[in-house]
């Protein structure tokens, strides 16, 4: 995979990214936490022909390196924007999968009349929920440890709640490995960041000019009420059996076909 920078002096940041293809629409696919932009390989082959396609390291992983102090979803919405606007790109689809629901939402709203689509992968299932006791307790008690013992409770995360009984043993261990080796002082702030942000995603939501598509798991489906009573334009949902929280890389192949289902309506 053929990689490029952008480098903007003014943010400290400096961006890895792929640019393929064209064509009158392009798909902007944002990772998840803690993993890079090879986890869309099986997307990029695919969509390149009849669309340009742009993958980027979200700033502080893969080649991605920014220097910041404080970490928030609307600063890395506002890296991504300046990349949409660096690359001149014009009828943007975002594709975010995980924390990147959220990021891929921001950075709609920054980026005004250049993002026509939204897509979250496996996100915004919770919204407006409340997580039942036990399941809270569990996953407060992982997250309490990832200041003093990051890699073993990041893999404990994804093994608790990010893994399908199907999901193949490469999978778990490629995400495993990802985990492992993340720079806790970039991902625990950004963690933290993602939490913060999700007490204003319903009002967010309410904002989006556009209708949100949701491509993820069916265990547990997403909880629908906050979302169709905030979204102004309708949600829609596409869910994939057997799959964890990666379907992108678990079933690529039905991955593919119902984003092209999303791109094609």
């Amino acid at each position: 995979m053929k990689t490029q920078h952008l480098e903007f002096p003014a943010r400290h940041l400096r961006l890895q990214y792929v640019d393929h293809g064209s064509g009158p629409r392009t798909l902007l696919f944002l990772h998840g936490w803690c993993i890079n932009l090879s986890y869309w390989q099986a997307q990029i082959d695919h969509f390149r022909t009849d669309y340009r396609v742009v993958a980027v390291d979200l700033p502080g992983f893969g080649a991605s390196r920014v220097e910041r102090s404080t970490w928030s979803i609307e600063a890395m919405a506002t890296d991504l924007k300046q990349l949409i606007e660096a690359l001149d790109l014009t009828q943007v689809v975002i594709v975010g999968h995980s924390m990147s629901g959220e990021l891929g939402l921001e950075t709609a709203l920054q980026a005004g009349d250049r993002v026509v689509g939204l897509v979250g992968v496996d996100n915004f299932k919770f919204v407006g929920m409340e997580v039942p006791a036990d399941l809270q307790e569990i996953y407060s008690g992982i997250v309490s440890r990832f200041t003093t013992d990051f890699p073993n409770a990041a893999q404990e995360l994804a093994d608790r709640f990010f893994f399908h009984p199907a999901t193949p043993v490469a999978v778990r261990e490629r995400i495993h490995q990802a985990y492992r080796s993340a720079d806790p002082a970039v991902a625990v702030p950004i963690f933290y960041a993602l939490l913060h942000y999700s007490t204003s995603v319903p009002e967010k939501l309410a904002q989006l000019p556009f209708p949100l598509h949701l491509i993820g798991s069916d265990t547990p489906p997403p909880y629908l009420p906050v979302l169709e009573q905030q979204l102004r334009h309708g949600v829609y949902v596409s869910l994939m059996p057997e799959t964890g929280h990666y379907p992108m890389i678990e079933q690529p192949v039905a991955f593919n076909a119902a984003l092209q289902q999303i791109m094609t309506q």
